[in-house]
């Protein structure tokens, strides 16, 4: 039996890393002779998970205080607990196995990266370098970061997509809302997204443009909302399924975006997507016609291509049915073929 172990910061939080893990807790039951058990080195047992996780995977809640410096326990942990295989699922948590793992050998070492290099500063890209040629093997989300690596000679690499996070079986009837899924922070550029559902919305009242997540712009973006009439901030919430098939397309105004998985959940929900030139989206729909783009610093151009699809029903059914269709090759049991291959 193969023991593998994930170690993450903390598996209670909400972001794409923890449903990532949840899915993976569940796929690796498909998997022959591997068990799984997840360190979470800075969650409360007591608190709620908001992905669940398989009731047969082993997590271990360390519940270390944010300050404590964690390579003596990690050393100590692996020592009592030996396993084949390590996987790391954040930077600052690879940073520190690279300091200690000659310490914990033998272990392999696969460390997974989910963001985009030029989220990091010249300093910490550097950094990042010199711990990922430390690695067994090292994953990324895209053919772009994958050579970006490459270009700095680390060999070791793998390209893995993450999976979508459900499978619809229900039908969209396209009603006249739009939506747009994530934290609510500077880098999402809502207020853009806002502005430019503003400029149409009077040729277009019943349509309305909802914004799912919260972050610390929030209280900002609904002073700007209240300027329009048809803009819905909805915070936080679970039911995202259940929004996008009560939505026409999935709006993304990001300055950039590792793998954004709220698009592999509109194209599963059958949504065509408006979007800023992302590289990791155009590697996502490549061979599908799903995606229009636009201009990450032009609000009329993002105001003209809404318009294009909210007077446009049967263009966004026919994004929508190729939307769907790229969706499947993101399904968990394809992702979980990478998965066998390294394990």
């Amino acid at each position: 039996m193969k023991k593998v172990c994930f170690l993450t910061n903390n598996i209670n939080q909400v972001g794409g890393i923890e449903r990532l893990i949840s899915l993976l807790s569940y796929g690796f039951l498909q998997m022959n002779e591997v068990s799984l058990t997840i360190l979470s080195l800075y969650s409360n047992p007591s608190d709620h998970s908001y992905f669940a996780i398989s009731n047969k995977t082993s997590c271990i809640h360390a519940n270390l205080p944010l300050n404590q410096h964690v390579d003596d326990y990690l050393i100590r942990f692996f020592h009592n607990n030996p396993f084949d295989d390590l996987v790391t699922f954040h930077s600052g948590i690879a940073l520190v196995v690279a300091r200690i793992i000659r310490k914990i050998k033998p272990i392999r070492w696969i460390a997974t990266e989910h963001n985009y290099p030029g989220a990091y500063t010249r300093k910490r890209r550097l950094l990042n370098l010199f711990v990922y040629r430390k690695t067994d093997c090292f994953v990324v989300l895209t053919d772009e970061i994958a050579d970006y690596y490459r270009s700095r000679f680390i060999r070791n690499i793998m390209v893995i997509p993450n999976p979508v996070s459900f499978i619809v079986h229900e039908s969209n009837s396209y009603p006249h809302n739009i939506i747009a899924v994530g934290r609510v922070e500077e880098i999402k550029r809502y207020d853009l997204l806002v502005k430019a559902f503003g400029n149409i919305e009077d040729k277009f009242p019943d349509w309305k443009l909802r914004i799912v997540g919260g972050g610390t712009q929030f209280d900002f973006l609904a002073q700007k909302a209240q300027e329009y009439k048809n803009i819905e901030l909805l915070g936080p919430r679970k039911d995202i399924k259940e929004l996008m098939l009560d939505s026409s397309f999935l709006v993304i105004s990001s300055q950039f975006e590792a793998f954004p998985l709220v698009a592999l959940e509109a194209m599963e929900c059958g949504l065509p997507i408006i979007s800023t030139q992302l590289p990791s989206l155009k590697f996502m729909t490549r061979g599908y016609d799903t995606v229009i783009y636009v201009d990450r610093n032009d609000c009329n151009d993002f105001s003209e291509k809404m318009e294009r699809l909210m007077s446009n029903p049967s263009l966004v059914r026919n994004m929508g049915t190729e939307a769907k269709e790229c969706a499947k090759q993101y399904h968990i049991d394809n992702i979980l073929k990478y998965w066998n291959a390294i394990l």
